[in-house]
């Protein structure tokens, strides 16, 4: 029993290391860079080859533009073809950011001209 209560003892002394030191800017920079490598290395890698039709979400935000997240996009890639469906604010960085081959895009689709389906639409043809 004194064991297994030293043990706790230990653990709980630890994870209160552990959490101070997350204060400390030095070590939250280090994590951070840790992480952000991590998620770069992991978007540089291609999107595997795929026989089938793969539809990406790329923005589904509010129109009111309150939130950092990209209005309305949908990407729709097969083998052979490359569509995007609306491309509201904010949606070419996702589009991008998610290693969609937009050398490929054969064209956009519009479902309405409402300013949260078509704000970047100049964007998404520089970028093609």
């Amino acid at each position: 029993m004194k064991k297994f209560i030293l043990f706790i003892l230990g653990l709980v002394i630890v994870a209160g290391l552990v959490r101070v030191s997350f204060k400390l800017p030095a070590v939250q920079d280090f994590a951070l860079d840790r992480a952000a490598g991590v998620f770069v290395q992991r978007a540089a890698t291609p999107l595997p080859e795929s026989e089938s039709l793969r539809v990406y979400v790329c923005g589904s935000a509010s129109p009111l533009g309150a939130t950092d997240q990209a209005q309305a996009c949908i990407a729709v890639l097969t083998p052979d073809h490359f569509y995007v469906v609306d491309s509201g604010a904010g949606s070419t960085n996702n589009l991008s950011g998610g290693n969609l081959p937009m050398d490929r895009l054969q064209g956009v689709f519009l479902t309405h001209f409402h300013s949260d389906h078509i704000a970047e639409l100049y964007e998404v043809n520089l970028s093609s």
